[in-house]
């Protein structure tokens, strides 16, 4: 039997092609993505750190209110009614330190050029003995120094001139005492002078005595004034005896002064680690100066 192809029929441009048809389950709107604003964002995280950096300052406020009221709690403390009736006693001030010459004399210079005060039971010397303890005053006028009218191998023109040039530079100058030997020197305030203190304990002037003083001097208008604070060599044995020997053949029984002791000493006196009538002496002399008031 013969087969017969069936004719196929030219696709025109104007009829559509037959598309088969297709299930599918229906379409979906697509979520819309809106974009973040940098500006916003930006915003928004400062913001955070702005809260967080305020309340780490209040944070850190209250703490140091904290501590300061701990602080004056433990300064001042008060107490509590519940726990304690006794007064509070008051802090002390430095205006309110007792004034330890309170009691002392007053010392007033015949010629209303000086004043210092000193303790109740120190003499005044009227004269040079260093056998008795006490305060020492010597004054010489210029005015006979420089005339040549009034001499000694320690008060003389060329030494007076010398020394009140190196005085008012800061220098110390000649030496105060009658020979060179281990001193403690120091330039001092008095007011607006400059003064000159001089140590000179052990000092040797013959083979069995011995001087033990602090001295100060200085310049007023018109006379050269030298204030010694003298110690016997009976008081000073008594008090530190191991500072003492003997010579047997020029001295006798009598104990003099070891001068190769006397470094040993000064160290001492100056770090104020003796006790006794030697140290408060020694200390003494600072106080007084401490009171000075020179008339300019």
């Amino acid at each position: 039997m013969e087969q017969t192809t069936p004719e196929l029929q030219p696709i025109s441009d104007e009829q559509p092609i037959p598309q088969p048809a297709i299930q599918s389950a229906p379409l979906q709107p697509p979520s819309k993505t809106v974009p973040l604003n940098p500006v916003l964002s930006l915003g928004a995280v400062a913001l955070v750190l702005l809260i967080g950096m305020v309340g780490w300052l209040l944070y850190q406020n209250l703490q140091l209110k904290n501590n300061n009221d701990q602080l004056v709690q433990l300064s001042y403390p008060i107490p509590s009614p519940a726990t304690s009736n006794k007064p509070v006693a008051s802090q002390p001030s430095p205006s309110s330190a007792i004034d330890t010459t309170a009691s002392w004399k007053t010392y007033q210079d015949p010629d209303g050029e000086f004043s210092f005060k000193y303790p109740p039971d120190v003499l005044i010397k009227t004269d040079n003995n260093i056998n008795v303890s006490g305060i020492q005053i010597w004054k010489a006028n210029l005015n006979a120094i420089f005339s040549g009218t009034l001499s000694s191998p320690y008060v003389d023109k060329t030494t007076v001139i010398k020394d009140m040039a190196d005085l008012k530079a800061g220098k110390f100058g000649a030496s105060i005492g009658m020979t060179p030997q281990v001193t403690i020197d120091r330039v001092i305030k008095l007011g607006d002078t400059n003064a000159k203190t001089e140590t000179a304990i052990g000092q040797v002037i013959d083979v069995c005595s011995s001087v033990y003083q602090r001295t100060l001097l200085f310049y007023t208008k018109t006379n050269q004034v030298e204030i010694a604070s003298m110690l016997d060599d009976k008081t000073f044995y008594n008090a530190l005896p191991q500072y003492f020997t003997y010579n047997k053949d020029s001295c006798g029984a009598d104990p003099i002064f070891d001068i190769s002791q006397q470094k040993k000493l000064y160290d001492a006196l100056e770090n104020n680690t003796l006790s006794g009538s030697v140290q408060t002496w020694y200390n003494t002399f600072d106080q007084i100066l401490s009171t000075f008031q020179l008339k300019q």
